[in-house]
């Protein structure tokens, strides 16, 4: 296998339930894309969730009793410098009510001004200074925190994991869990009381009435064995800046990738964007879409037709497939993508 092109295709909600039942039809059902997942090699790899997989094929893995970097990595790719402190992402996001339990909800990056952003993490960092903790807003929906030493947690849930459901199972367990659970509540009543929450009130907006805190953990090293990564996800780009690669964003196909290296990783967040706006109709045009380019890789004679591919649904598993595999195992049929739930 030496000398060949890799491509690792990190599509993470690829196999999003709620989608594959829906639109599991003749008119839409990906060919290309089912041909390549019904004659590829399935394999078990380390990762359940974007961020797990990614900081896994950099060769940065934990246990569940201890926590994933995210928020370190995440804001060295957004330009910042973590230094040798402790970071953690810390998403604002709105709980709302649901009887006797608390639903979160995300809030999209046209919902809150860059000018709420920084007024709310002023408030937060006047609140919270004798405890240590400082907030950094990189974006008006990408915030990070500074905390004076580590807590002992174990793993953390990503917002991602945790939208749409209900928060009690998904708050930070562990040693120091009971005061990180007294400081998120603290936080909702802090952000709550706001001149900021109040004004949105009135105007019949959605309150930023939460931070949604995880991954926290000191900039690790890697194992920088990759040549380039595509990717418009912070954690993605700190990734490559601690492994000294390219970094760009996707191409609008993958035909369009520039010629880095041989071992390419490209990903492609549309299909959990549409999970988390449970879009369906989103989910089904990336579908079409990633179908359409998959189809374009195979037809070439060059590049990475005659390499590997290797897609990863982000959900504990890998797809490894050559154009050998691809033609010699015409006899493997097709199955829809409910199998792979």
């Amino acid at each position: 296998m030496a000398g060949r092109r890799r491509l690792h295709l990190l599509l993470p909600s690829l196999f999003w339930p709620v989608a594959t039942k829906q639109f599991d039809d003749g008119a839409i059902r990906p060919k290309v894309l089912a041909k390549v997942l019904a004659r590829a090699d399935r394999e078990t790899f380390h990762g359940i969730g974007l961020a797990e997989t990614l900081l896994h094929l950099f060769g940065i893995t934990t246990d569940a009793h201890q926590d994933l970097p995210v928020g370190a990595v995440s804001y060295y790719g957004a330009g910042g410098d973590p230094g040798e402190s402790c970071w953690a992402s810390a998403t604002p996001a709105h709980l709302l009510a649901d009887r006797d339990r608390l639903l979160l909800a995300r809030l999209d990056r046209s919902a809150v001004q860059q000018a709420e952003a920084e007024q709310l993490a002023a408030l937060f960092n006047t609140h919270f200074k004798d405890e240590g903790l400082f907030l950094v807003t990189k974006s008006p929906t990408e915030w990070y925190l500074r905390l004076a030493k580590c807590p002992d947690l174990k793993k953390t849930f990503s917002i991602e994991s945790a939208i749409g459901r209900h928060i009690e199972e998904y708050l930070p367990d562990g040693v120091d869990g009971k005061i990180w659970r007294s400081i998120l509540t603290e936080i909702q009543m802090l952000f709550f009381q706001s001149d900021i929450n109040q004004r949105r009130d009135l105007a019949g907006e959605i309150a930023i009435n939460c931070l949604w805190i995880s991954g926290f953990g000191c900039l690790p090293r890697v194992q920088g064995v990759y040549d380039a990564i595509y990717s418009e996800q912070s954690l993605a780009k700190g990734l490559a800046r601690l492994a000294s690669i390219p970094s760009a964003h996707p191409p609008s196909t993958l035909a369009d990738i520039v010629d880095f290296g041989r071992d390419i990783i490209v990903v492609i967040s549309h299909f959990i964007e549409s999970e988390l706006d449970v879009d369906h109709a989103k989910w089904k045009e990336a579908l079409i879409s990633i179908d359409e380019n998959l189809a374009c890789l195979l037809k070439e004679d060059k590049g990475h037709g005659k390499g590997e591919i290797i897609i990863y649904p982000c959900d504990g598993t890998r797809f490894y497939l050559t154009k050998e595999m691809l033609i010699r195992r015409f006899w493997k049929r097709s199955r829809s993508l409910n199998c792979y739930t």
